[in-house]
């Protein structure tokens, strides 16, 4: 890593933009960094502890051993192919990859993400719990269109309370962080540009967001393997696509908050009321729906309001429309915040 950075970086403080190591050299240094082999060889070894276990369990007809072996298979393959993402994106933008490593590090010796990991536990197994205890009535299965398991994920209070403080912590120290300590004056002189701080920052919170949505998954697959309760699989990874692509949306924003505010608690409560804005956009669907002045406003509003996306993504109905909305807000917000970093450096 430091021969790249050596070898790529122009000498002296006024390098803005400096040059650029061979591809030849960045795919090698990502190879042979200690994230890629440290990170391949678990993934290898996850991979292996799952095979085994797999084969034991089948060779036994051990039916927990087989189910433990099939998580953990999978879960060293997410893992192999995570590593060779941030192969792929060091070989791209090294120094994006770096910052990433860098926010990604701070989050897991940070007390607020510990409290946020805490957080979504609890609001996990509370949702959990309320989901047992619908499918215990079979009345409230045949109710409706959507799966109770769907709205487990993305359609209940609980889900958006957490995204509602969930996000505004984990973005909140981002950008506005650096400045009340003095040190965004120091990255802005460094040799890199802002596009890779913003966008290694939003990759970082967002690997982060990820990481706090696998205990649903994980207690999905409880009910699935454990509790023997079949359910659908497409309406619920629609509805994980959904929750993936509005918390991409949701983290650009509270990157660009992060980026205007001059202290992490202002970026929070920036970040706050523009999420609970967002949110508040399904009360004016509903009411335009039954509205005859409003009516023909309806179908404009739905493509604003990000909660009747996740419904329809919950029955499968995937509409593509909604993800470009999803990606294009939170590219717009990420150029934002570019161009206020940009307009800092050069003031």
């Amino acid at each position: 890593m430091a021969a790249v950075v050596e070898r790529g970086l122009v000498a002296g403080a006024d390098a803005v933009h400096p040059e650029e190591p061979t591809y030849r050299d960045l795919l090698a240094d990502a190879c042979t960094s200690g994230v890629s082999v440290w990170g391949g060889s678990f993934a290898l070894l996850v991979v292996l502890l799952g095979g085994i276990l797999w084969a034991l369990g089948a060779q036994r007809d051990v039916e927990t051993a087989v189910i433990a072996g099939k998580i953990v298979l999978w879960a060293g393959v997410g893992l192999a192919v995570a590593v060779g993402l941030r192969i792929l994106l060091y070989a791209l933008s090294y120094r994006t990859a770096l910052t990433m490593d860098r926010e990604l590090l701070a989050y897991f010796v940070s007390p607020v993400a510990y409290a946020v990991v805490t957080g979504i536990l609890v609001i996990d197994t509370i949702n959990f719990w309320d989901l047992v205890t619908q499918l215990r009535n079979i009345s409230v299965q045949m109710a409706g269109e959507m799966s109770p398991v769907v709205s487990f994920i993305a359609w209940n209070l609980w889900f958006w309370l957490a995204m509602l403080f969930m996000v505004p912590a984990i973005t909140m120290r981002l950008v506005a962080e650096e400045r009340r300590q003095g040190t965004i004056e120091v990255l802005l002189t460094a040799p890199i540009r802002e596009s890779e701080v913003i966008v290694g920052k939003f990759l970082a919170a967002f690997i982060f967001y990820v990481f706090l949505n696998i205990p649903s998954v994980l207690f999905l697959l409880r009910l699935r393997f454990s509790a023997d309760y079949e359910f659908e699989l497409w309406p619920v990874l629609a509805a994980y696509l959904g929750v993936l692509s509005v918390g991409a949306m949701f983290i650009a924003i509270g990157v660009l908050s992060s980026t205007l505010a001059s202290n992490q608690l202002v970026a929070a409560m920036g970040t706050f009321a523009a999420l609970l804005a967002i949110f508040s956009t399904f009360v004016f669907y509903y009411y335009a729906q039954t509205s005859i002045t409003f009516s023909k406003y309806a179908d404009l509003i739905k493509h604003i309001a990000v909660l009747p996306h996740l419904a329809e993504l919950g029955q499968g109905k995937v509409n593509p429309a909604y993800f470009v909305y999803h990606l294009s807000v939170a590219g717009f917000m990420l150029y934002v915040s570019v161009k206020l970093l940009e307009l800092r450096r050069a003031v």
